[in-house]
């Protein structure tokens, strides 16, 4: 549980964190999206 003073201490920088993931998402949204069997070929590369 976040006690007063810890929000208090980081409330500056939520505005900050908001843009860092709302710019993470858009910038996923905006990639080239991948076939489904290039999916699944990275992920069994990985699982190996």
């Amino acid at each position: 549980k976040d006690s007063p003073s810890s929000k208090l201490l980081y409330a500056k920088d939520i505005p900050v964190y908001k843009e860092w993931v709302e710019r993470y998402y858009s910038d996923i949204k905006a990639m080239p999206a991948i076939s489904d069997h290039d999916m699944n070929a990275m992920l069994a590369e990985e699982s190996r």
